[in-house]
């Protein structure tokens, strides 16, 4: 009995770029054609792989970049870099400011379950709101600080206390559920 070993080749990253940079997401296209509110041209279509579609959700709903890698299957590394693109790739700050935005083109929408459960968030106080509203423009906490007048440091206490009453594992997923309760107006456009 002979045992025969098989070299594994791990894809290069920029062929793994190349094969993503080909595959457009058009049931996104669709609906973001479909929806009426996003009017597109052909030079500003955003152009998202189904992996970094899935990535921004899974992002928006809590899930850390571990488990994300095992979820999609793929390394963290690999997410890693796709995490960073994905702002860059819809013209937003950084991944909250994307995960507004992914909401307003219609990237994002509600899951089914996520439709029939309406999200018990405690009251948010007017400063709260403020932060939140904020950090969902991909506003740091220097910038909401600078803006509302306070140090950096209260808008980060302000922040988890958002996180708390929201119910949320961290910011980006503070960002969904504040969209997804109301307390985040997404009609408008918040591209930079």
């Amino acid at each position: 009995m002979s045992i025969e070993l098989v070299e594994f080749r791990q894809p290069d990253l920029q062929e793994a770029r190349e094969v993503d940079a080909k595959v457009i997401d058009l049931a996104a296209y669709v609906a973001i054609r479909k929806s009426g509110l996003v009017e597109i041209d052909q030079t500003e279509q955003t152009q998202l792989s189904p992996l970094k579609l899935n990535l921004l959700e899974l992002i928006s709903l809590g899930n850390s970049t571990a488990q994300s890698g095992y979820n999609l299957g793929r390394s963290m590394p690999y997410l890693k870099n796709l995490r960073a693109e994905l702002p860059k790739n819809l013209g937003a700050r950084n991944i909250n400011h994307a995960i507004r935005l992914g909401f307003e083109m219609g990237l994002l929408t509600p899951l089914d379950d996520e439709l029939e459960f309406n999200y018990y968030v405690h009251p948010l106080t007017p400063m709260q709101s403020k932060v939140l509203e904020l950090t969902s423009l991909g506003n740091s906490k220097y910038d909401i600080g600078e803006i509302l007048g306070i140090q950096p440091r209260t808008a980060k206490n302000y922040s988890y206390a958002v996180r708390y009453n929201l119910g949320a594992h961290n910011t980006p997923n503070a960002i969904r559920i504040g969209i997804l309760s109301g307390l985040i107006p997404i009609n408008s456009d918040s591209r930079i």
